[in-house]
């Protein structure tokens, strides 16, 4: 893995041990980078689908309140979804006996920086006043409270309590096959990339917000930490115990004459996206040449 520029990345994947031929299960938490994610390997794997709809009803990007969730939208999908190879979306737990014998994997977010990123998600869309307090948005449902804990308890609605905090961790532990850190982000789609024998990937970062709107203030911080309390808990035991995956240190290069390029609002390459016959040498060489890349 490395960077073309400071806002392209590139996984090169290497040579896997094995191939994995497992459906593929991602349990995207919002705002923690789950988008670009989705995107590239929804694209390089055939036979992907995306669940719609939000964890909770109102804890979605969008306007309209409530809204379907995507566990509802499950129930109307599940016979169209039965010989999919990629399934991801803002679901539960509560799904994991339908997917029985596949991959699962998430990617975790410090729960502060990831509620930091919700609001600023959700004000960039007009979603969230910037003006309404960061605890009314809290106990009005707009930014979920503990989002990492229901969404692996299963409990998405109701009061939580310490016994949801420990089955959601139990279910990480046991029901989750790989659980990677969000600051090692590249690393998923590098590992996954590579045990799936699929392409090279060039890309930029999606959905990201460009705008600040909430202070990272001490009073902001600990409105957030009163509201996640258990997902604090859970991101320090996850942390400490060394439950996120590493994958393999002794990689072996590996050569794919074909690559996914991927750009995203870029002032050169606007929103490209092609798979290219090339290796991902072929292609830097030629962006460096034509002055193409600012690296």
């Amino acid at each position: 893995m490395s960077m073309l520029k400071d806002n392209f990345e590139i996984c090169n994947g290497y040579t896997s041990t094995f191939i994995e031929r497992k459906k593929l299960i991602f349990y995207h938490i919002p705002k923690s980078a789950g988008t670009t994610i989705c995107n590239i390997l929804s694209t390089l794997l055939d036979g992907s689908f995306r669940l719609l709809g939000p964890l909770t009803p109102n804890s979605g990007f969008s306007i309209s309140r409530p809204q379907t969730t995507s566990e509802e939208y499950f129930l109307k999908e599940r016979n169209n979804i039965k010989n999919k190879n990629f399934i991801y979306g803002h679901f539960s737990i509560n799904l994991y006996n339908f997917f029985l014998n596949s991959l699962s994997v998430t990617l975790i977010r410090n729960p502060i920086d990831r509620s930091f990123s919700h609001y600023n998600f959700q004000a960039q869309r007009g979603i969230i006043d910037t003006n309404t307090y960061l605890k009314d948005c809290f106990e009005k449902g707009f930014i979920p409270d503990n989002i990492i804990t229901r969404q692996f308890s299963g409990n998405l609605n109701k009061k939580l309590d310490v016994e949801d905090y420990h089955l959601a961790l139990k279910n990480l532990k046991n029901k989750i096959n790989l659980i990677f850190d969000f600051d090692n982000s590249k690393s998923l789609i590098n590992y996954i990339i590579s045990i799936y024998d699929l392409p090279n990937v060039i890309f930029q970062n999606q959905q990201i917000t460009k705008h600040k709107y909430l202070k990272k203030n001490e009073e902001n911080i600990n409105i957030i930490k009163f509201f996640n309390k258990y997902d604090s808990e859970l991101f320090k035991e996850i942390k400490e115990n060394g439950l996120f995956f590493i994958p393999p240190e002794d990689k072996k290069a590996r050569t794919k004459n074909k690559t996914l390029f991927w750009a995203q609002n870029d002032p050169i390459y606007r929103n490209a996206k092609m798979l290219i016959n090339k290796q991902v040498e072929e292609i830097t060489n030629y962006m460096k040449k034509n002055n193409l890349s600012q690296s």
